[in-house]
């Protein structure tokens, strides 16, 4: 997910989504990234131990939902999210 928004703000609006996130069953890991020349610009990178977790279940967590009231205001616009699978991923027939 690439947010473009208010910085700081969105960083204090990501830390609880993170911190429950982060003890679920399929969320081995995630990167959270700032633009050295845009400090504004954030690259939050999850990995997922199960792919289809993300765009399921994840979707409608109490955590998520309220990151959604409490980030979305302070964005510039909607979040860019790409799902990238694993080079091992692919390579599973």
């Amino acid at each position: 997910m690439a947010i473009h928004g208010q910085g700081n703000a969105d960083h204090t609006a990501l830390e609880p989504l993170l911190a429950e996130v982060w003890q679920g069953p399929h969320f081995p890991g995630s990167q959270l990234m700032c633009s050295a020349q845009q400090p504004e610009c954030i690259l939050l990178v999850e990995q997922w131990a199960d792919m289809g977790h993300h765009p399921g279940p994840h979707g409608s967590t109490p955590p998520l939902e309220a990151f959604k009231g409490t980030a979305m205001p302070l964005l510039a616009g909607p979040p860019m999210v790409a799902l990238w699978p694993s080079v091992e991923e692919m390579a599973k027939p």
